[in-house]
């Protein structure tokens, strides 16, 4: 079929393209039908059929991304159409096993109060089947982070093990959270994977006590009490501590910035002392002068090249691990 872009629809043009659209659709020619109705929404066509027609070829084509797209873009439009338009999003999450979006979505729809009794029936239905598909899912997928899991442990892989824990944050735990309580207290575990895992167990509301064990700590937390690291009123202080050097130059405060998250993201969720800010916001200043070639005089403190040490130290324990 010749390319129709940009076609000038003279009187009866419209008609005998939409003809040519619906035909090529009934003989199941999506690509012709999908360049026809794509020339009509392009010559500002912007009937209901033609979407759905473009829909329809989209959806037997495979294109789901696109389907995606164009449904966001015409749902935004709030019409009288809005839940044919949804019914096809909602369809394509589902045959991509997106359980978790579609969920979401339907959240959303049935808050509404104008849902057409010919779709709230069959969105119910969808939301259970999707309910119980993501249960399933979620069950294979946790049973295989554990096998994964255990391998990497006994290869010694701690890249792999981080990986595999960051993969696995949107899942729910369940019955595994046995498994990941003996992890947190596992002398063979590194700081930074303990650290993906808490905040696994956090991101998931976990409400059960966990102990966890990091260079020679021993604490005890519920992980849904437990703020985001970069959260915690002692980060707070730091960064408060650290304004001068935000004022003055930005980008050396976003990269001491930077160090600061992965040393506390090592430690996590043990903490330096209240004590310490002042001189941790001060090895920081040194470590962002260091990276630019400027090297601290002698006349350093002690206790705040014992503090930049440290950081150091525990800066290498996180990138050995995560690449940034």
């Amino acid at each position: 079929m010749k390319n129709r872009d940009n076609v000038i629809l003279f009187p009866g043009l419209q008609k005998r393209l939409e003809d040519e659209s619906l035909e090529a659709l009934k003989e199941k020619r999506y690509e012709d039908a999908l360049e026809t109705f794509n020339a009509l929404i392009e010559n500002e066509v912007d009937s209901h059929e033609v979407h759905m027609g473009k829909l329809i070829c989209l959806m037997e084509l495979g294109n789901y991304l696109e389907v995606e797209e164009v449904c966001r873009r015409l749902m935004a439009k709030e019409d009288s159409y809005y839940y044919d338009y949804i019914h096809i999003y909602l369809t394509c999450l589902f045959q991509t096993s997106q359980y978790r979006d579609l969920m979401e979505e339907l959240d959303l729809v049935f808050e509404r109060e104008d849902i057409p009794s010919i779709y709230k029936n069959q969105f119910w239905q969808l939301y259970e089947i999707s309910k119980k598909l993501l249960e399933d899912k979620e069950k294979q997928e946790i049973i295989h982070f554990m096998e994964e899991f255990k391998r990497a442990k006994k290869q010694q892989d701690t890249t792999k093990q981080w990986s595999l824990v960051m993969m696995c944050h949107d899942l729910e735990l369940n019955e595994n959270l046995p498994f990941i309580r003996s992890l947190l207290i596992d002398e063979a575990i590194h700081p930074v994977v303990k650290t993906a895992l808490l905040e696994w167990l956090r991101k998931q509301d976990i409400d059960a006590r966990v102990e966890i064990t990091k260079f020679e700590q021993l604490e005890s937390m519920k992980p849904n009490q437990l703020l985001p690291m970069m959260d915690t009123p002692l980060t707070k202080e730091i960064l408060a501590a650290l304004s001068e050097v935000e004022q003055n130059n930005p980008s050396q405060y976003e990269l001491i910035k930077r160090v600061l998250k992965r040393y506390l993201y090592v430690l996590y969720p043990f903490l330096p002392s209240q004590d310490s800010i002042s001189i941790i916001a001060e090895a920081l200043v040194h470590i962002g002068k260091q990276y630019i070639g400027d090297i601290p005089s002698d006349e350093t403190d002690q206790s705040v090249r014992n503090q930049i040490q440290q950081i150091l130290q525990l800066e290498a324990l996180y990138l050995s691990i995560i690449e940034e």
